[in-house]
């Protein structure tokens, strides 16, 4: 037999898959679920920890550029009275106060409601006498009396990336007579950097200052996007979100195309946002080599679950292999017809038992019909009337002495019904109709169960001679 037919109708073969598929859909629905579930739980567990150390930073920035604006309000009243003084008092008025000075790497000045700068420390920097009136901290300080975080620039002076605060100063009557600038001169460490140098984010692919604002990078671990602007809108739609003032974690692509898991805390102060990303092959390396640890557990429980169905199938079914092949050979009359060995008392075991109960009524009944068959053949033997005995095949398998006495053909002569047509009916015509009308009557009999109808036959026998018999049919 062709082996993939084999293969195919085989039950061990076919419940072994069955169980296979079974066990194996089973293995990788958990191994995916479990999957599935650990990177999400990672994924907020991450998240919710750079958040909280995110939103730790930028609440410690937002301060510390509160604390330099409150110090610029501060400084603004003390020294308003100085203004109209001139420069040589307002230049004494900035160097008596070196504590103010400390929060400005990158020096502070004092400009007229012109922007033009009046006084200056350090004053070797030669601030004094340049315009600032195009720089917009300065502009909103003396034209709107607002403190403001500027853009960041390249400074005039520094030549060097910086960030400005200014605050108005007014005089006893509230009218804008100046502006105060601090100056962060992002070059030099400064509070800002605490972004690259925070323990928290050593680790992290990049860390920023965004400013919505200007859509720009003020500062980042990554020193090559300082000042660099961001995409315009619709280009990135996380940038865009982000910009709106979303606030939290998620993962995103970032401005330089890296998919991140990022999280996003705004410094009012500042009108800032601050970005921390950790790249996802990062975040999620560990549950990458889990993911793939449990790949290799499914692919070794996958072979070792078919092992084991295999051979188990094969241990609690050989009995019925076995009974297979033995009846089998039976079938063949390779071995005689004899109860089936039960091994094992439980389905396969009822099996053989049922079978072998029905072996024995075959048996039985066989026995039957052999001693039902040697009666019959002994009446037929012993009759004076000429009788023939044939199967549904139409081969004669039995005539009688009287048979061969009256006709003269033995069974050598008429094997089958077509043998003997011709030679007891030779006219052709005769013959087709003693077929037909023999046909009809064995049909008659069989659906109606009424004897078959006697009728006359002209018959030739062996020697020639034609004889007429009242000839008759019995069919089982």
């Amino acid at each position: 037999m062709n082996p993939k037919i084999l293969l195919r109708r085989s039950l061990k073969t076919r419940v072994m898959l069955f169980t296979l598929a079974l066990f194996v859909a089973s293995i990788w629905a958990i191994a995916f679920y479990v999957s599935s579930s650990l990177q999400t739980d990672m994924e907020r567990l991450l998240g919710e920890q750079q958040f909280a150390a995110t939103s730790m930073v930028a609440s410690t920035i937002n301060s510390d550029v509160q604390d330099r604006l409150d110090a610029l309000a501060a400084v603004a009243d003390s020294i308003a009275a100085d203004i109209p003084r001139g420069a040589v008092a307002i230049q004494a008025a900035l160097e008596n106060r070196p504590v103010f000075q400390r929060l400005f790497n990158g020096g502070t000045f004092v400009t007229g409601t012109d922007g033009t700068a009046i006084a200056s420390l350090p004053v070797s920097l030669g601030r004094v006498g340049l315009n600032y009136a195009d720089r917009d901290h300065v502009s909103s300080a003396v034209q709107e009396g607002k403190s403001t975080v500027s853009k960041p620039v390249i400074g005039k002076v520094l030549n060097k990336p910086v960030v400005s605060m200014g605050a108005p100063i007014r005089d006893p009557q509230g009218k804008i007579i100046g502006a105060l600038v601090g100056v962060i001169d992002l070059g030099k460490p400064n509070f800002l950097d605490r972004i690259a140098n925070e323990t928290t984010f050593k680790k992290t692919g990049v860390v920023s200052l965004i400013s919505p604002k200007y859509r720009m990078t003020v500062t980042s671990s990554n020193k090559e996007l300082a000042l660099a602007p961001l995409p315009p809108p619709g280009i990135n739609p996380y940038l865009d979100r982000n910009i709106a003032g979303f606030e939290g974690y998620a993962i995103v692509v970032n401005v330089l195309g890296q998919e991140q898991l990022a999280s996003i805390k705004h410094i009012p102060a500042a009108q800032w946002y601050l970005y921390s990303g950790l790249s996802t092959d990062v975040a999620f390396a560990p549950v990458q080599a889990m993911q793939k640890n449990l790949l290799l557990a499914a692919i070794l429980l996958t072979l070792l679950a078919g092992v084991l169905i295999w051979w188990m199938l094969n241990r609690q079914l050989s009995p019925l292999f076995v009974t297979v092949k033995r009846l089998a050979r039976m079938s063949e009359s390779v071995e005689p017809l004899q109860p089936l060995p039960v091994t094992r008392r439980d389905e396969v075991g009822e099996l053989i038992g049922a079978f072998n109960r029905l072996l024995k009524t075959l048996m039985q009944r066989e026995g039957a019909l052999r001693d039902s068959e040697l009666r019959a053949r002994s009446v037929m033997e012993a009759s004076p009337v000429p009788m023939a005995l044939n199967d549904a095949q139409g081969n004669i398998s039995l005539v009688n002495p009287a048979f061969v006495q009256v006709l003269g053909y033995t069974l050598e002569d008429i094997p089958t019904m077509d043998d003997w047509w011709p030679r007891a009916y030779p006219d052709p015509s005769y013959r087709r109709w003693s077929a037909d009308d023999w046909q009809q009557g064995l049909e008659l009999a069989t659906r109606t169960g009424k004897p078959f109808v006697p009728t006359e036959r002209t018959i030739r026998c062996k020697d020639g001679t034609d004889r007429i018999f009242l000839v008759s049919a019995a069919t089982p």
